[in-house]
Parts: structure tokens; sequence; C-alpha cells
């Protein structure tokens, strides 16, 4: 670094010099993301002249080199020379900033346009290797040609190898424009350190054809009658194309307005819905999109969105909303188009699009619109009796974020001039756009449910849900970041009757079937050191319901399941601490039957989805309380000898072992934990030199087996189940280990 400091070190960047020595200020990175968002330049000046009412075909075409063209039937750049700047208006475009024919309000050549800059093509000029120009106007043809220079080791971009000419005729019927570039890789590609080489290495980005296509496919459902084709001659996605054959065939049955055909070395087309001939050289792929109206684009984001096999994600909640307005407002009049549809999915995904431009960011459309979907719905149903009082009321507290819960849907606007926050026009600041579509929207929302109040109440209904989830992760929030160190807010389960000791290793917790139960256990119980938790009946099942974030938050926001992890004190989630358990016995205590048996069942399930180290480190057991109680009739010293046995397999047994003196015992059975005094439960379930545990053994080399039994047994297929006992009709082997 040059210790001198003067007007000499000062350098002005001209032009495009200034582009391509800075790219990253006109199209934001230079990554992958700044490739295609040069192309999407080019693209939106053809859609810009559809909008203009000038332009019903544009084509897409990616070569093998890399090189990519797109051509329109549009009027064709100006070729004439312009009076000011003494060279011809298509050169003009193609290399001055912020020169083109989307100024000047009124006078301009397009009315609503996302180029507002008038940046885009000269930008991806300086950008490029080479671009070439062709334009078709007034029966003739026009080409030139520009290439990046280098003099004196300096790069000098987008310098034009000739003036435009004039280089045949066409029919006069023919019309449009072609952009042909070849982007310049050093521009697009980063370096990074490789740690296994140890060296640093380059990645050069390129055009990615799904990128592309998924582009276009957009833009044909935002611009109806606007027809797109997508030609690819590269060979390496030929053949993956090929290879997603019977997925896009399948695609084509929902996506009525795509075609897809494969051209071969004949230049002859086989559709992709056809058998295809092995012998002959398949060296293109052609898709083309021509939609009817914008509602196609509710089924493509639940294509991409939505798993097929979820029936409750997919379930359909409502028909398609749609509607479209010109509003005109003080300044500037607004067209609004807008599609959507509420369906049974946690997700929500309203996209936004100014003059066919995705604002990934959302802006003024997007708020208007759900602010016209909040206001509307509640003051609909506060005015009207579409629900009951309780509903009605609850709808009252209900916020945005419920409402568009499960909505899917577009808001796309056409607007002159709008306002963008950042070339890269990611979201969209005209403060107009929000008035104009909160008036059509509540407008059209607002006859929609006069004229069908039953879809009012499947909305409330759905939207209530949505709101009940949010409670519920409120509650869940706080049990899963609980435990019971000092400071914690949380007070310990009311009916937990707690152990004195604070020695996790020697202290022991019984969940037990009841409050009858719960009163035995605990005059039965080693204060000291053995905790009792009575339970409110049967505990959810959670094997469903935990595989989803809504399904979570209400597995924790139940009463039972918060007071089980509250008593525990170890946390679930990301939030599980397994040093902070209480107790390094965690004993299911139920009737020997086969409720008790289910509660067993859930209670492992429960573990094995919110905290599989309990099970894995051995600190869950099941009490194995009798179900029969056999009395001696004699007497030794005035008292009855008591012999108690778990099922009834041990009673079998014991008949058949003192078949002659059967008759001197009195057979009683036990109809759950609460029939026995405290004396008996102590005894044969509690007392830890005479009572019986089955250890719940975890073995992780079963990880699949164990995940899949759960899923088969406590799911929600029940065909999983039969086939599941067809094939092990004996689980019971009387062991008192426990193997899950």
């Amino acid at each position: 670094m040059s210790k001198n400091y003067g007007a000499e070190n000062i350098t002005m960047l001209e032009g495009l010099e200034a582009v391509y020595h800075r790219p990253g200020m006109y199209i934001g990175s230079t990554d992958e993301k700044g490739v295609h968002h040069c192309l999407t330049e080019i693209i939106d000046n053809s859609v810009d002249e559809h909008n203009g009412g000038f332009c019903d075909h544009i084509i897409v075409e990616l070569n093998q080199d890399n090189s990519i063209s797109v051509t329109d039937n549009g009027r064709g750049i100006p070729v004439d020379i312009h009076p000011v700047h003494g060279i011809s208006a298509a050169t003009l475009v193609l290399t001055e900033l912020h020169a083109g024919g989307k100024f000047g309000g009124e006078n301009s050549s397009y009315t609503r346009t996302g180029g507002l800059h008038g940046v885009g093509a000269s930008v991806v000029n300086a950008l490029s290797k080479y671009l070439e120009v062709t334009v078709w106007r007034d029966g003739k043809e026009y080409f030139q040609r520009f290439e990046q220079k280098i003099e004196n080791g300096k790069v000098i971009p987008a310098v034009a190898v000739d003036v435009l000419k004039e280089v045949g005729e066409c029919p006069k019927e023919k019309h449009g424009t072609r952009i042909k570039f070849l982007l310049d890789s050093e521009k697009f590609s980063s370096e990074f350190y490789d740690e296994e080489t140890g060296q640093q290495v380059k990645e050069y980005y390129s055009f990615k054809s799904k990128t592309i296509a998924d582009k276009l496919e957009v833009l044909s459902l935002l611009n109806p009658k606007l027809k797109f084709d997508f030609i690819n001659h590269r060979q390496s996605d030929v053949e993956e194309i090929l290879k997603q054959k019977d997925k896009i065939v399948e695609q084509e049955k929902v996506k009525d307005y795509q075609t897809v055909v494969f051209i071969d070395e004949n230049n002859e087309k086989h559709d992709i819905k056809a058998e295809l001939p092995d012998s002959i050289l398949l060296e293109t792929v052609q898709y083309t999109w021509l939609a009817d109206d914008v509602n196609k684009y509710i089924d493509l984001l639940v294509a991409d969105n939505f798993k097929r096999d979820d029936e409750d994600e997919n379930l359909s909640i409502t028909p398609v909303f749609s509607f479209e307005e010109e509003v005109d407002g003080k300044t500037k009049s607004v067209f609004v188009r807008a599609s959507f549809k509420w369906f049974g999915s946690e997700k929500s995904i309203i996209n936004g699009f100014v003059n066919n431009i995705y604002t990934p960011l959302g802006g003024t459309h997007v708020t208007g619109i759900k602010k016209a979907l909040t206001k509307t719905l509640k003051s609909y149903v506060a005015d009207n009796d579409v629900v009951s009082a309780k509903e009605k009321k609850a709808f009252g507290d209900v916020t945005g974020d419920d409402i568009t819960e499960g909505l899917l849907g577009l808001i796309s606007v056409k607007v002159a001039e709008p306002v963008f926050e950042g070339q890269t026009k990611e979201k969209l600041a005209t403060r107009e756009v929000d008035s104009a579509v909160y008036y059509a929207a509540s407008n059209y929302l607002q006859k929609q449910f006069e004229s069908n109040p039953k879809i009012v109440k499947d909305v409330v209904s759905r939207i209530l849900r949505a709101k009940n989830a949010r409670d519920a992760a409120a509650k869940a929030r706080k049990i899963s970041n609980q435990s019971f160190d000092k400071g914690n807010v949380f007070s310990k389960p009311a009916k937990l009757a707690d152990c004195q000791s604070r020695n996790p290793e020697e202290c022991e917790i019984y969940f037990v079937e009841g409050d009858s139960a719960g009163g035995s256990a605990k005059m039965a119980r080693d204060k000291r050191t053995q905790a009792i938790l009575p339970l409110k009946g049967k505990v959810i099942n959670t094997q469903s319901m935990a595989q989803t974030k809504a399904g979570m938050n209400k597995i924790l926001a139940n009463d039972e399941i918060n007071a089980i992890f509250s008593a525990l004190g170890c946390g679930v989630g990301d939030n599980f601490d397994i040093n902070k358990l209480k107790y390094h016995k965690i004993i299911y205590m139920t009737d020997a039957d086969v409720d008790g048996q289910h509660i067993n069942t859930l209670l492992s399930t429960l573990f094995h989805n919110l905290a599989p180290d309990l099970l894995k480190e051995g600190y869950v057991y099941m009490a194995v309380s009798p179900l029969y109680r056999l009395t001696n009739k004699k007497q030794v010293k005035g008292k009855n000898e008591h012999i108690y046995l778990k099922d009834d397999l041990e009673l079998q047994e014991f008949k058949q072992k003192n078949a002659k003196t059967i008759d001197q015992w009195i057979i009683s059975r036990f109809k759950g934990l609460g029939e026995m005094n405290p004396d008996e439960l102590k005894e044969t379930t509690m007392n830890i030199e005479t009572r019986r545990l089955a250890k719940l053994i975890y073995d992780e080399k079963e990880n699949d087996v164990i995940h899949k039994t759960f899923s088969d047994l406590m799911g929600d297929e029940p065909e999983k189940r039969r086939q599941f006992f067809s094939e092990y009709n004996d689980l019971t082997d009387g062991k008192t280990s426990v193997k899950i």
C-alpha cells in the first residue's frame, strides 16, 4: 500500500466499466442468484412488451456452451438513430445505463414495467463475454454484436464489433427482438478453501435449467394467453429430464397448461408421454407453457409445497377465491389480480408480484391483501350470526397470522413506475398499491362472504384451529424450557407428592393410574425416596401428533403431559437436559389389565417421541402389579397367608402345582390398584425388597425396528396394526425385562 495519497490516487469508473468492476451493486450478487438475475432482466423486457399489448410469445433457448437467448414477437427495439445521442436506439439501450423506453411517464413506451431503473440489458452486456441483438422490424432484420475487449491488460466491457446493421429481409408480419449472451464466468465465481486438498478452489456458477423452467412457468400463470417456450440443448439436462420422465408425465395431469417434448438429431419431436425410441439420439428438450387463467398457480403451489400423501395438509377448506380489478387512485391506477385458497396445512404462502417481478420480501401489495383479509373477515363475523356466540367471541382475538395460516395464493399488481427497495426489486415500496389492493380485495371478499355464509363458517373454523394451536404453542414454550432450578417460574404439579431426597440416583417417581390408587400409593410409599404423581386417565397418543410442529405444541400444552415433564424437571425437545432429571427410576404403576397396559404403552410412546434418552439410559420401569390375590383359608397364628399373582398365566401355573390343595385358597381378582389397601400396595409393588419391576430396555442397534414398531402400532393406519398382530401372535414371554 502506497503511503502517498493524492488526487492521482482517485479513480472514477464510468458507464459500464463501473458495472463490470462492481456488479453486486447492480444485480445483488455474483453467485447463482446473480446469474439468473441477468436472465430475468432480459425476460422482463419481453414480458413488458406483452403488458403493452404487443407480444404473445417468448422463447428462451439455453445452449450447450451455457450461452442463452431470449426471443419475443414484440415490436422490436427501435433501430433508428437517436436524435440526441447520434447512435441507434438499440445500441443506446444496450450500452448506456438508464437508457430505455420505460421513462417519461405518460409519454413513455411502457406504462407498467418492472424494469424501472433502465439498467437491465446494459448491465447484462457489461457482464458478458459477448452479447448479440437481432431485431425484426418493418420487413427487415438488423444485427449487432458486442464483445469484451482487453487493452493494456485492462478489461473493457461491451465493445461494439460494428454498428447496428441491416443484414437481411424478413416477412413484413414478423417483428420482435432476440438477445443472446454468454456471461463472463470469471465474474460469476467464488473461491473457497478445500479442507480435503488443502488448496483454494474456484467455483463457477452457471444457469440451472430447473430455475429457468420454474421462472417461465410462473410467468405463464401470471400472464394468461402469453406463450412461453424453453428450449434446452444441454445434454446433461436432457438426460436428467429423461430420468424424471414418469414424474413429469404425472405432473402434466395437473398442469394442463404445460407440454414437454424431446427433439432428436433429425429435428423430430417426441412427446414426453409417448414411448421414446431407443435408437435415436435425443438432443434437446422443449417445455411449453400457455395458461388460460391465474388460478392454476394454486395447483403449482400445492405441488411444490405439500406432501402428496398428506391428507391433512392437502385438505381443501374453501374453493379458490379469485378476482381482478383496475383501481383508479389519486395519482395512478393499479391493476390488481389475486387468487387464493385455504387448506388444512400449517403453511402460509402469499407470493407477491409487481409487473410480473417476484418480490420475495413482499411489500405494500402483500400488506394490502393481508389487511383486507383480516379486517373484512373480523368485521363480517362481528356483524353477522354465521357462527356461535362462543366462536364469535374467540374470533375477536385472532391475529393476522391465524387468518393466513393454511392460505396459499398470489397477489399480482401492475402499476406505472413502481418503487422498489433496491435495484434487485425484492420488496415493493409504492404506497398507493397498499390502498388499491385493500380496496379491491375488501370489496370482493365482502360480496363473497355475503353470498356464501357456509364458506365463512368453514374459514372461521379453520382460523380458530390456528388460534388454538398458537395458544398451545405459547404454553408449550413454557413447559419445554422449564426445570426445578432456582428462579424457575413454574410450580410443581399440584398433585405431585414429592420425595424428601434430592439425590436423583436414589429417587423414584411413580406414575399412578387415578386419584384412588394415588391416595393408597402416597400412604404406602417411602417418603424419603419415592414420589407419587397421579394421572387423570390415559395420556394422549403422541405418535402421529409428534410429527408436526402444531401437533408438538398440542402435546406439550396437554395438562397431563405438562404435569409429567414438570415433575421430571429435565425439559423436552431442544431444552432437554438429562442431567436435570430428578428421578433415576420412572415407574409406571397401573392396573394389571388391558387398560393398564394401554396406559403403559401411551407413556412409552410419549417418552420415545419427546425424551427418548430416558429410555436409552434405562430410567424407565413398569411396576408388575398383581392381578390376583390368593388367601389361605387356614390361619397361622391368627393370620391368613396371602400370595399375589401377576396374571392369568401365573394363576394357571399355581393351580397346576397345587391341584390337591387348591380348595384351601380363596382366589380374588383385583379390579385395580385403588382396591388395594396401603399395606398390600406396599408389599406387592412399592417395597424395594418384595416388589417386581420390569425395566424397559432400548437397544439402539434396533433403532429402525423400534421406530417402525411405534409407527405401526400407535400411528393412524389400522391396517399396519392388523398386519403386525398377524405376524406376532404371542408378545408375552413372562419375563421382567421388556425390550422395546
